[in-house]
């Protein structure tokens, strides 16, 4: 009993199901337990409500009981949410436009052709991208003790950029810089990086504009010739 924490009766009927139906017998069985507040029908209404204000539950508990005549509190809201496998992330950024019909899908395929080729050990592919990082420290959301603060350290720091040329099997090629990112600066480290080539080598880059001008253009037919 103290082990446990249950009472007398408890554990009498323990013993009297093992000793009629074994192990099984100590399986709770269908109907025990408290009862669901919510059929299956009103979670997914829940739900629905949260997905239309995702930033926040003040609304959800305000209609539950014209709706149903339920009163519940914002934590069983929370429950309910989290049973149907949502959570509170941080909202991701996306692209602003669409890629032209059939483009993106072009692109797709010629990746892949390209990838087959790196496999039979025709050609090497290496992905470009930048990226920057400071000491000043990305703020990120958390579930929190309302008198116990989660802090992180900041301080000041000038942005330190870095340029990487990524294979797949993760060998990185790496080059860092203070100044800002352009063209000129992505196109003199590309110059830097064929010093280094060794086979023919496929560049994949995303379609930002520092990637897409007259400057970079004006530079494919040099690369080609050093292999890139």
């Amino acid at each position: 009993m103290k082990i446990f924490k249950v009472s007398r009766n408890t554990i009498y009927n323990w013993l009297n199901s093992w000793e009629s139906s074994n192990l099984v017998g100590l399986y709770n069985q269908p109907g025990r337990g408290r009862k669901k507040t919510f059929n299956s029908v009103q979670e997914q209404q829940i739900k629905d409500w949260v997905k239309a204000t995702p930033k926040s539950l003040e609304k959800v508990p305000e209609k539950i009981p014209k709706q149903w005549k339920i009163k519940v509190s914002k934590k069983t809201i929370k429950r309910v949410i989290k049973l149907g496998k949502m959570g509170w992330y941080r909202i991701k950024r996306r692209i602003g436009g669409e890629p032209i019909p059939g483009f993106y899908e072009r692109k797709v395929e010629k990746l892949e052709q390209l990838k087959r080729q790196e496999e039979k050990g025709e050609i090497e592919i290496r992905y470009l991208d930048e990226s920057g990082f400071c000491l000043i420290p990305y703020i990120p959301y958390a579930w929190q003790e309302t008198n116990q603060k989660i802090e992180i350290k900041s301080q000041q720091s000038k942005r330190l950029n870095v340029l990487g040329f990524l294979s797949k099997s993760n060998e990185l090629e790496a080059y860092t810089f203070s100044c800002s990112i352009n063209s000129d600066v992505v196109i003199a480290y590309i110059d830097k990086f064929c010093e280094k080539v060794n086979k023919k080598t496929v560049l994949v880059m995303d379609n930002s504009s520092i990637h897409q001008n007259n400057l970079f253009w004006d530079q494919e037919d040099e690369w080609r010739e050093k292999g890139l």
